[in-house]
């Protein structure tokens, strides 16, 4: 998979989680609330192909939580590009659909 392969729900990932090249995201484990969506674990799984995120040293001790942080490539340009290079359409775009990333852990 290439960069501009991307679908729009791992760009939107992106946007959220890994613009900064210290972000991080940590989700998961046994005692977490919530869970990632399948449409949002599809959507990193292309990011950590394309090597816009990458794994990350845990910072707690919860079993089977998962740790990402950015590499810091920046795909806004390509998130633009997909919208004319229109910064309006853009951000309308990014608010616009329903892409639930986590949800509350079913029992």
């Amino acid at each position: 998979m290439q960069i501009e392969d991307l679908s729009d729900n791992a760009l939107k990932f992106w946007l959220c989680f890994f613009r900064g090249p210290r972000d991080t995201l940590r989700f998961g484990g046994d005692h977490a609330k919530m869970e990632i969506t399948p449409t949002a674990r599809e959507a990193l799984d292309q990011l950590l192909s394309v090597g816009a995120a990458k794994p990350v040293e845990p910072n707690d001790s919860w079993p089977r939580r998962e740790h990402y942080g950015s590499t810091g490539i920046d795909l806004r340009e390509v998130a633009l590009a997909r919208h004319g290079g229109d910064p309006e359409k853009a951000s309308a775009w990014l608010y616009k659909g329903e892409f639930v990333m986590f949800r509350k852990k079913v029992a």
